[in-house]
């Protein structure tokens, strides 16, 4: 049967016809690269790192280079390794036991002297080329006979190395050349990337090279040169591992130093563009100048002005930024002077500055060197030469970019990017000497470690078990999980494992997880798994670091994994897949997509959230009621607000003339009857300091269905202002999202947003009004749809809009090019100014009044071009407006996050330039993680930028604030439905913003509650699968109302801040918390968890003004346990308190309270003779005396009205022989169909009321 044709045929034939084929091809080529040759090789050969050769093409090269003629003999030494089907619980046959580890290693140390390098032989002035050509080629047979004797004589392992003796020429070159010869390895493994026996050579050569023949033969001959270990990638050990390394070289007596050219890079890559930032903004401002001038006739107006404001603030934060960096960098430099080389922290990561200084502080003098004057070029060497090798791929060219500043040498992960030495000037002193990546010759155990170590390539790998099971072996398995968010199933000690996964454990785990299958078979490709698994473990992503000889490695790595574990720590596992715990066993699966399920999960509609079960009702007459009072019809179908998805649940608002919820476009504002303006809510300002945004959005359109217990935002304590997105021209919140926002003091905002082409003519139309009334040259602008918004802002009771503008401003269309960039720069003017009247004029009639500009279009050109920060193409807006929202695809790839990320600092800069507030620039987040860290990795975007970071003198915060778009994704991303409840998603929500390490509320103070005079809580949440009256159930079933999410207890939930003993003093106790399944009113109480003992414990803080300080009522309802209110602080008397017995051993106990203006923290005094759990159900602080009893008054047949006396809200009872609950109602108005008005007497009374408490009647 004939051999299959292929281009990597085997045999004596091929061998010669390739290598033939090869020569022929150098003869040919022109591509001649190498510099400093003398070798009698034609000109043409291009010069190619060799590591790996069949045996023919090594035998060929061999006889090449002894210019012999050979003959071949036949061996038959093929190992034949036999496996097991039961491998999992064997060893691996790639790799050796512990025995043979421990022997080989002793055949290493034994041997470690007859490890070289090739060195050049000597010459004198004397020798001519081909002699010295015909000596090298005989040096280095010589050598590749002694590394054969290793591998063959006594049976050692050797690593691949540079077999082209073209490649070493250039390394002898570099060393001749060089006076300080610098070897760059990797940090993880410095032994296994460091040559020793290099540094005795270049020690071996005299300062002539010429003159190496008489130093031979001088005994123990050392020259000048100098050698210095640069640890590189040294950002990936933690300062106990540096300081280890350190430990030991110096032990050593090795000159090291270590080195992160990553960081450097990362460093004058922000310098760079926020310089370059800095000059686009000038650029910008000059040409809209030019502009200005050009046009002047027709386009001259108030924004001329505009044009040199933004020059002058441009080119002012340009020469701020100009200084400052200069300071920094002169500032570095001193301190460089100051302190002594020596005497620096030899653990330290050197930065760029003083990697130089160091080069000239190990250096020799360079008197030694001073050359004959017969010769070429006599006298003492002008510049320093640094000489910098390596093994490929130990950061080599990305160090000599560092050094200097700008990308001068290509960088690759590939092995041998660098073809040829190269000499670089550094500075007036210095010069790299840059040789070709070269791998020496290194004992090893097995091939595994060197694919570990990335010097064998991982795609050309054919045996993938023995690294994969090293990685098994030196990451833990749980990190393994929290890095691919997988499980991994194993074998137990009692089945026969190792009590840690195999390496084929965790292959088959990767491959089922990511959709890897064999094609045809179905079965997991572990080939394909552990590509991806050791590309990360070359990449660090899975981080070990080899330990200085005799150090254990789990100890000295615990640190690192440590932090990862931190970093993952809110990270949701997935659970296991059910399969056969021996992979060979498992079915054969159908071939997956690659992306498919993951776009699905993520972009797709997803299940209808929820718990689709009904509930019974306790009273027969119970009728469900909207937020804005009026009975809600099961099964009401309303169309979607995203996406144009129809057919979805929609909660039905009406009531007092309450706008729609949403407006398609301009003309549909138009036939809208706008309502009077609503009672203005009463909000805490907006602090100073770095805030909050809340961009809520639902890819699948909003799902508001009153009969599901559906999504609840619940963390408005952290949300400064909340906005409510669609895709609608106009969108308005809900009123029970308003109702709810307000309660807990958050601004909430409307959408008005502009996108698509088919957005252009509306969009002109907010600009020249409903009627354009059109002049000689332009439009005026027109103020129509501005005044409109305030309106309909005032009539629903919002704060004001986000503004989202997402269309180019040519909205002409006009067929010359000219005249369009005309008419976008002139609509950029109007728009700018629209935004501005918007902003001033809602200050005159909201108090509260925000606007929010989103960053899309650009000044003064109009374009559609976001800018991911405040920059001099959008500072006009973020002016004109009152906060910026950042587009969110600023953080890119992975950034330290204890650097400053250029864009903030290019967002801070221009604030600062502007007079603008920094906490008003809102840097956008995307929950999704579009093109940005999201998820439950959001809390590295949050680390960039700081929002709660001190302002130490090295590190200044840049005081922005945080606009987080979609934090619904922990809903959306995995809707609860048939394989996730309602439960785990509210922990997985509370996850994201309250609990771990990583959570949003690490980033920001929960806001105290203002006080008014008047506040109730029973910590309610906005959906359930129950609601409470006076401790019973009176509803039982599904349902979802945000207006009655109440502020939760903050200082005591998900974990107790502190506890106090009755004299003020902090204690040392453990109290816990969580929600019970029962409640006083509402949802679910609070349940604290107490030891024996007098505690009192905080519940939440209430913000008290002036005008509200002095004497209040404060009530609890408890259950569990004798309890009073209190205050907490210090050397504070516990009031005394009085109780009433209420049903299902509830209790209420009041006491009076001062309140002083400031935060004041209010809570529970509790003493137990034994550790129990105590219900709160509810906290009251009152100054409000009011009536009994309230009338209230039909305005027609169905809609009934009462005097407001409950800013939380009203539960509506129809009264016959026993009261029976109807529902909710935020304000006050309702209504009723007239068949049950008829029959019933309607009972109003305050949520979570005591009998005592005053009613309404109809």
């Amino acid at each position: 049967m004939p051999l299959p044709v292929s281009k990597n045929r085997v045999g004596l034939g091929h061998a010669i016809f390739n290598r033939r084929a090869k020569e022929a091809k150098q003869r040919n080529s022109s591509e001649f690269h190498t510099t400093d040759t003398h070798t009698g090789q034609p000109k043409s050969t291009r010069l190619q790192s060799v590591t790996h050769q069949g045996d023919l093409e090594d035998f060929l090269n061999t006889a090449a280079l002894a210019d012999a003629d050979f003959t071949a003999e036949r061996r038959n030494d093929v190992q034949v390794i036999k496996t097991t089907d039961d491998s999992r619980t064997r060893h691996n046959p790639y790799l050796l036991t512990s025995q043979q580890e421990a022997k080989v290693l002793a055949s290493h140390k034994e041997n470690r002297d007859r490890l070289r390098v090739p060195r050049r032989p000597p010459w004198d002035v004397n020798t001519t080329p081909a002699q010295l050509e015909r000596a090298e080629k005989d040096a280095f047979l010589d050598w590749r006979r002694g590394l054969a004797e290793l591998q063959e004589g006594v049976g050692l392992v050797l690593t691949p190395f540079e077999r082209n003796i073209e490649v070493w020429r250039q390394l002898w070159r570099v060393v001749e050349r060089s006076q300080l010869l610098v070897q760059i390895v990797d940090a993880r493994n410095p032994l296994r990337f460091r040559c020793e026996d290099l540094e005795k050579y270049v020690e071996a050569i005299p300062a002539n090279p010429s003159e190496m023949r008489a130093a031979t033969e001088t005994p123990d001959f050392h020259g000048p040169r100098k050698t210095l270990l640069l640890v590189n990638k040294a950002d990936l050990l933690t300062e106990g591992q540096r300081r280890q390394w350190a430990q030991y070289f110096d032990e050593q007596g090795v000159t090291f130093a270590f080195f992160s050219a990553a960081d450097e890079t990362a460093k004058q890559l922000a310098k760079a563009q926020r310089e370059a930032q800095f000059k686009a903004a000038e650029e910008e401002a000059k040409h809209k100048e030019e502009m200005a001038e050009d046009d002047e006739d027709e386009v001259h107006d108030e924004d001329d002005d505009d044009a040199h404001d933004d020059a002058h603030s441009a080119h002012d934060a340009q020469e701020a930024h100009d200084e400052q960096w200069e300071d920094e960098a002169e500032g570095a430099a001193d301190e460089m002077h100051t302190l002594s080389i020596g005497a620096r922290d030899p653990s330290r990561i050197l930065n760029v500055l003083e990697l130089e200084e160091l080069f000239t502080h190990v250096a020799p003098d360079l008197n030694l060197f001073a050359r004959d004057p017969d010769s070429e070029n006599p006298g003492v060497p002008e510049k320093l030469t640094v000489g910098l090798v390596g093994y490929p791929n130990v950061g080599k060219s990305s160090t000599i970019n560092a050094l200097l500043g700008e990308k001068k040498v290509s960088v690759s992960s590939t092995p041998g990017k660098t073809k040829h030495f190269q000499t670089i000037h550094l500075s007036p002193t210095t010069i790299l000497c840059d040789c070709p990546g070269l791998v020496f010759p290194q004992f090893t155990t097995t091939p595994a470690d060197l694919v570990c170590d990335g010097i064998l390539p991982i795609d050309q790998m054919r045996e993938y078990t023995a690294p994969a099971e090293l990685v098994a072996q030196r990451i833990p398995k749980d990190i393994l999980e929290a890095v691919y968010n997988i499980s991994i199933p194993m074998l137990s000690v009692e089945e026969g494992g190792k009590g840690v996964p195999t390496g084929l454990e965790i292959l088959s785990a990767y491959a089922v997880a990511r959709g890897f299958v064999r094609q045809g078979q179905g079965n997991p490709d572990e080939s394909r798994a552990a590509r991806y698994i050791l590309k990360d473990y070359n990449n660090a992503r899975l981080l070990f670091a080899h330990p200085p000889p005799g150090v254990d490695a789990d100890k000295f790595n615990a640190e690192s994994r440590d932090r990862i574990r931190e970093q993952y720590a809110n990270r949701r596992i997935a659970a296991p897949m059910d399969l056969p715990s021996d992979p060979r066993q498992r079915p054969v699966t159908a071939p997956l997509s690659k992306s498919g399920s993951v776009d699905n999960s993520f972009f797709g509609p997803g299940p209808m959230p929820g718990m689709q079960q009904t509930g019974r009702r306790r009273a027969p007459q119970t009728v469900r009621i909207g937020a804005d009072g009026k009975p809600v019809a099961e099964g009401l179908r309303g169309s979607s607000k995203k996406h144009n998805k129809g057919n979805k649940r929609a909660k039905q608002r009406s009531g007092r003339k309450t706008s729609k919820a949403s407006y398609a476009d301009l003309a549909e504002l138009d036939r809208a009857e706008i309502g009077a303006a609503q009672s203005q809510a009463r909000l805490p300002p907006l602090r100073d300091a770095p805030r909050l945004l809340a961009c809520h959005d639902f890819q699948g359109g909003y799902s508001e269905d009153p009969q599901t217990q559906g999504y609840s935002f619940e963390h408005w304590a952290y949300a400064d202002v909340y906005v409510y997105f669609s895709h609608q021209r106009v969108s308005l919140p809900p009123a029970e999202y308003v109702h709810a926002a307000h309660r807990h003091g958050t601004r909430i905002l409307g959408t008005l947003i502009f996108e698509w082409d088919e957005a252009r003519a509306d969009l002109r139309r907010l600009l020249d009004g409903s009627k354009p009334q059109r002049s000689k040259f332009r439009e005026p602008l027109s103020f129509e749809y501005a005044d409109k918004l305030i309106a309909l802002a005032a009539a629903n009771g919002i704060d004001g809009f986000l503004v989202n503008i997402e269309v180019a401003l040519n909205l002409q269309g006009l067929s010359n090019v000219y005249l369009n960039k005309l008419d976008a720069m002139h609509n950029a003017g109007r728009l700018r100014r629209w935004v501005e009247y918007l902003r001033t004029e809602g200050e005159k009639h909201i108090k509260e009044w925000h606007v929010v500009w989103y960053d899309s279009v650009t000044y003064p050109h109009g374009h559609l071009a976001w800018q991911d920060a405040m920059t001099p193409a959008n500072a006009p807006f973020f002016r004109a407006a009152h906060g910026g929202f950042t587009n969110y695809t600023w953080t890119g790839p992975e950034f330290d996050p204890t650097k400053l990320h250029p864009a903030l600092v290019a967002s801070a800069a221009m604030a600062d330039a502007n007079q603008y507030k920094r906490a008003d620039v809102y840097t956008g987040i995307d929950v999704f993680g579009r093109n940005c860290h999201g998820g439950h990795d959001t809390w590295k975007a949050l680390e960039l930028i700081g929002p709660r970071r001190a302002y130490p003198a090295a590190e200044r915060s840049l005081g922005l604030s945080v606009a987080l778009f979609a934090p619904g994704w922990t809903w959306e991303s995995n809707a609860p439905g048939p394989t996730r409840s309602w439960a785990d998603w509210w922990e997985d929500d509370c996850r994201f913003w309250l609990v771990g390490p990583h959570a949003v509320a690490r980033h920001f103070d929960a806001r105290p509650v203002l006080f008014n005079g008047l506040f109730r809580t029973n910590f309610a949440l906005g959906t359930g699968i129950g609601w409470y009256v006076r401790g019973e159930l009176a509803f039982e079933g599904p349902w979802s109302d945000a207006s009655v999410s109440a502020p939760k207890p903050d200082l005591a939930w998900p974990t107790v801040q502190y506890v106090c003993t009755p004299s003020g003093e902090k204690a040392r106790c453990t109290v816990t918390s969580s929600f019970a399944k029962v409640a006083w009113s509402g949802t679910g109480a609070l349940q604290l968890d107490v030891p024996a003992g007098s505690w009192h414990i905080p519940l939440l803080a209430l913000e008290v003004p002036e005008t509200c300080a002095g004497s209040a009522t404060m009530r609890l309802s408890v259950h569990g346990a004798a309890a009073s209110p209190c205050i907490l602080r210090p050397h504070a008397a516990s009031p005394k308190s009085t109780s009433t017995k209420g049903p299902h051993g509830w209790t209420q106990y009041a006491a009076q309270i001062t309140l002083v203006p400031g935060t004041v923290h209010v809570g529970v005094a509790i003493e137990v003779q034994e550790a129990c759990s105590v219900l709160v159900g509810q906290l009251d602080v009152d100054q409000t005396p009011m009536d009994d009893v309230y009338e209230a008054l039909w305005s027609d047949r169905e809609t009934l009205t009462w005097p407001a006396f409950a800013p939380e809200g009203y539960e509506i009872f129809a009264v016959s022989e026993s009261p029976a609950w109807l529902g909710t109602v935020p304000s006050s108005v309702v209504h009723i169909p007239p068949a049950l008005a008829a029959d019933h007497l309607l009972e109003i009374r305050r949520i979570g009321a005591w009998p005592e408490e005053p009613v309404a009647y109809s």
